[in-house]
């Protein structure tokens, strides 16, 4: 199958809102060795049996699906095409199940795009030495982290290492083969943070440190500030590349990944580089284990950023509470997560996860055909929003990853302060009925901030000079600044300041701090207050 642009496909991000994803997650025979036996005991299937992929791509089209995901590998590490440097599945005995899904949707009319896992649990085994090593030492800095045999245990594929080239060599046979309009890697980024032993990492990181990577509990303040963000120019640069061959190959190819700065995981792609490397920011949010306010203010994030418009969530169809994939969401509440991010003007995707035999749940596919043939009927009104807020809420990444943890007695606190303050006022502004967006801290910019009357920095404890300047010329111009807790009381990289460094503009300085685990309530009216 030779790759070629279809004339149905074009301006696809911006006129195809309506997407799907499904799970290939599917284990080869050698990674379930007990499977055989089951399926005698049991009179099951064979893995991958009854997959249908015209039928199935049927289905999505009479589900109202304009645009597909799917799996050209999954994170077993089990390619579903011919690939020539990969392990294809064995399962599928010859046949290029990615081929006929975009042959499928060809058929059908369906934007046909490819998903890529970026982990891969089968390099543990097939190549160790491309992966981290994990040190099983509860003294990890005293061991020889240059020996990756003294008692470590294998983590995940490393993006300086051959991995890195066999991801991009995979990456051009999709390419190369099948014509499909998009290419998403899920989990890219360098596995392992706190303790790792790598050769291919420590020969760059060396050259940061100084020294051996020693494990971040043994790195002084300004140590893992370089090396958090050693950690993110890996990560951009790799992504940036990785874009480079799509683009050279195939310049319509979009390409994004699985942005996961909105966890506020320090080692991952930050809003800043997501945005640089992507063609659309995407991140599956699995609303019901954190909640309709989280997912509020991280579809908000998701429509900032980006080289284009719209931004898409994955809005998982099942429930996903306690790795459920079994059970459909309920319909008011998915549809209330629909609605939410289409009045963001970010498209949504569904998912459908494949069982082992190869089918799928009908509950699941029947949940996402009611609910996007109602949002197609409103779709000419939908399409290509611009946001409209008065009030801009400020997140911000250094201050969740360099503010210091000696600064109170509770390391995990210390790390929350930001984040706790930010959803109290996400729920504010919701309870409110106000108008407002979310604004990462790169966007703070005297164009940008123009959209709002009123700022908000909620705990926004490290900041730069260029965004305080910008934030001072802000309030000169007529614009409203709101800030709490220890706003502007460190640098960018976390170092304490002696004062508020926003102190002239508030008339007000730091004197000391408080107990961020003391939390005092005095009841002064009588009727309430308890006789003594």
């Amino acid at each position: 199958m030779k790759p070629k642009q279809n004339v149905i496909f074009k301006n696809w991000i911006q006129r195809c809102p309506r997407r799907a994803m499904v799970g290939f997650h599917v284990p080869d025979y050698d990674q379930i060795p007990d499977y055989n036996a089951l399926k005698k005991e049991l009179a099951i299937a064979d893995i991958l049996e009854h997959v249908e992929p015209r039928e199935f791509v049927r289905a999505l089209k009479r589900a109202h699906i304009q645009a597909f995901w799917f799996y050209s590998k999954c994170h077993y590490g089990n390619a579903y095409y011919p690939s020539q440097v990969g392990h294809v599945h064995s399962a599928l005995k010859g046949r290029d199940l990615f081929g006929e899904l975009v042959e499928a949707c060809l058929t059908e009319g369906i934007v046909p795009l490819g998903v890529y896992e970026f982990n891969d649990l089968r390099m543990s085994k097939d190549h160790p030495d491309w992966c981290h090593q994990i040190p099983n030492h509860p003294g990890f800095g005293k061991v020889d982290v240059t020996d990756a045999l003294q008692g470590a245990s294998v983590a995940g594929p490393c993006l300086n290492g051959p991995y890195g080239e066999f991801v991009i060599e995979q990456t051009r046979e999709v390419l190369k083969q099948y014509p499909i309009q998009g290419y998403y890697v899920d989990f890219l980024g360098l596995f392992g943070f706190d303790k790792w032993i790598c050769p291919y990492c420590n020969a760059k990181l060396k050259k940061i440190l100084g020294r051996e990577f020693p494990g971040t509990a043994n790195l002084n303040h300004d140590e893992y500030v370089k090396y958090v963000l050693w950690q993110l120019g890996e990560n951009d640069a790799y992504a940036q590349r990785l874009r480079k061959v799509i683009k050279d190959l195939r310049p319509e190819v979009v390409f994004t990944h699985n942005f996961f700065g909105l966890l506020g995981a320090g080692n991952m792609h930050w809003f800043e580089t997501a945005s640089r490397n992507c063609d659309f920011l995407t991140k599956d949010i699995f609303q019901l284990s954190a909640g309709f306010l989280p997912m509020s203010w991280k579809l908000r994030t998701l429509a900032a950023g980006g080289r284009q418009r719209p931004a898409e969530a994955l809005l998982d169809s099942m429930s996903c509470v306690e790795r459920d994939y079994a059970t459909p969401k309920a319909l008011d509440g998915y549809n209330a997560e629909l609605w939410t991010a289409r009045s963001l003007n970010v498209a949504t995707c569904a998912s459908i996860v494949i069982n082992l035999d190869g089918t799928y749940d009908q509950r699941i596919l029947a949940l996402i055909e009611r609910l996007m043939q109602e949002h197609e009927a409103y779709e000419p009104w939908l399409i290509d929003m611009e946001p409209v807020a008065n009030v801009g809420l400020v997140r911000s990444s250094r201050s969740l990853t360099f503010r210091p943890s000696s600064w109170t007695d509770s390391p995990n606190l210390q790390r929350q302060c930001h984040q706790y303050e930010l959803d109290g006022w996400a729920q504010v502004l919701v309870a409110a009925h106000q108008l407002w967006d979310m604004v990462d801290e790169s966007q703070i910019t005297p164009d940008y901030l123009k959209r709002f009357k009123t700022l908000i920095l909620p705990n926004v404890s490290c900041m730069d000079s260029q965004a305080m300047q910008v934030i001072d010329d802000y309030v000169k111009a007529g614009g409203t600044v709101i800030a709490t807790g220890n706003t502007a009381l460190f640098d960018q990289e976390g170092n304490p300041q002696s004062d508020f460094q926003l102190a002239s503009m508030f008339g007000a300085h730091f004197v000391t701090d408080q107990n961020p685990e003391a939390i005092h309530l005095i009841l002064e009216e009588p009727s309430l207050a308890a006789e003594l």
